[in-house]
């Protein structure tokens, strides 16, 4: 008999009896892994409805992993002062090594970079990266910790290269309106201590955000609005108008939460 349900784009016949063991990926992380037993299988491929299939399914939670990516990525990054691409190819679970081009007015000059990131705990991720560009040496350090009651997540960033040093510590709530989620931040760029607020909505495959920085010591405040973006064959892309928060160049763990399953086993789970 023909496929009947797709996990993942794996396919499964009417004949398959043995649980289906599912461990949904988001971003080269994981969580959560499903455990789809065999009568409901079997009820999902009969009314042709995954819907009680997902509710019959042990969910276990054994903290944050990181998968290698099989394949490299495309990752663009465009402003008004400066804009970037590279390939990102993964060496192992945890490092991976960028080269590409980084552009700022009338200078065009190539990049390398490499990135290591790793698990903290049980719901924390740390990343480190690395990059030289004209002789020119850019760190950025950031750790994201998804808190226990899944409504919000800590970041903490830094920022150094030859030109401005930032240090920052944010907060995102997940949930503040439908599909949105809004970061509060406060740090330091340079010696002058500044304020930011980002509201963000999830996209199809992205997510949009607008949002205020502002600089206390001159009272100066930026607005910006900006577009993270997945395309398909591993091509990532982020437009912004201006200075964004530092926070929201951390990689985020809003779709490591158990209230996000639901959403991931639509797109994911299908029946033939």
């Amino acid at each position: 008999m023909g496929v009947a349900l797709e996990v993942e784009g794996v396919p499964y016949s009417h004949e398959f009896s043995d649980p289906i063991i599912w461990t949904p990926v988001s971003n080269r992380l994981s969580r959560h892994t499903l455990t789809l037993p065999r009568h409901g299988i079997q009820e999902a491929i009969k009314y042709r409805d995954t819907a009680p299939l997902f509710y019959l399914s042990r969910v276990s939670d054994g903290g944050l992993s990181i998968l290698k990516d099989e394949h490299g990525t495309f990752d663009f990054y465009i402003n008004p002062n400066q804009s970037r691409v590279q390939y990102l190819y993964p060496l192992s679970e945890a490092l991976a090594v960028s080269a590409g081009i980084q552009a700022e007015v009338d200078d065009v000059t190539p990049l390398i970079a490499g990135e290591l990131r790793s698990i903290t705990g049980h719901n924390g991720l740390q990343q480190g990266t690395l990059g030289l560009s004209n002789a020119s040496l850019d760190l950025f350090m950031a750790h994201t910790e998804l808190k226990a009651s899944e409504t919000h997540e800590t970041i903490w960033t830094l920022s150094l290269n030859s030109e401005t040093s930032r240090v920052a510590f944010g907060w995102r709530w997940f949930d503040v309106t439908r599909d949105g989620t809004l970061l509060a931040e406060f740090g330091l760029r340079d010696k002058d201590p500044v304020l930011g607020l980002q509201l963000e909505r999830s996209l199809q495959d992205g997510i949009g955000y607008v949002g205020v920085l502002t600089n206390m010591t001159s009272k100066k405040a930026e607005a910006f609005i900006g577009i993270k973006y997945d395309f398909a064959f591993n091509t990532r892309v982020r437009m912004e108008s201006g200075q964004a928060l530092l926070s929201s160049s951390a990689q985020s763990l809003r779709t490591l939460r158990r209230d996000t399953l639901p959403n991931l086993w639509r797109s994911r789970i299908k029946i033939k």
